[in-house]
């Protein structure tokens, strides 16, 4: 048998670039297969609904639009908490919204429509629905909604 003897330096750095890659590859749930833009915009309708376009990128990076019926008028944008962020992304991810193929709620022309946008592994996904979508829809409408009325916007 041979004796190969591999010199302590070369070892080392082996053990070293694979820690490195290991430390690298971070379970952020926005990279790696996941997530990486959002987009919801709520149209208008017969009554007083809320009407704006809110956009997130993967770091949290947030640009909002009002136009009527909301607390803030014009646009503005933000970054997210990392709880903020954590979230809302997890939430998308655990109502496997990006899968979805079912009926979207739409209630006719006088209702509130909503568009959805998700980008996951640069594929994109539409998603048109109104008042009557499943709860899964919703609930990620929710955390959304919850985003853009919270924290500390400014103005652009």
């Amino acid at each position: 048998m041979l004796n190969v003897v591999i010199p302590k330096r070369i070892v080392i750095l082996f053990v070293l670039a694979i820690l490195f890659l290991h430390c690298r590859q971070s379970k952020d749930i926005t990279e790696n297969g996941y997530y990486s833009f959002l987009m919801l915009e709520k149209g208008g309708c017969m009554q007083n609904c809320k009407t704006y376009t809110i956009q997130i990128d993967q770091n949290g990076l947030a640009d909002y639009i009002g136009k009527v019926n909301v607390s803030k008028t014009g646009r503005y944008y933000r970054t997210l908490s990392r709880q903020e962020k954590t979230e809302l992304w997890e939430c998308i991810k655990r109502n496997d919204v990006f899968n979805f193929t079912g009926f979207t709620g739409n209630a006719g022309e006088d209702s509130q429509m909503r568009l959805l946008v998700l980008v996951k592994n640069g594929v994109e996904k539409k998603l048109s629905y109104g008042e009557l979508a499943p709860k899964i829809l919703m609930n990620v409408e929710a955390k959304i909604e919850e985003i853009a009325e919270a924290g500390e916007w400014q103005k652009r």
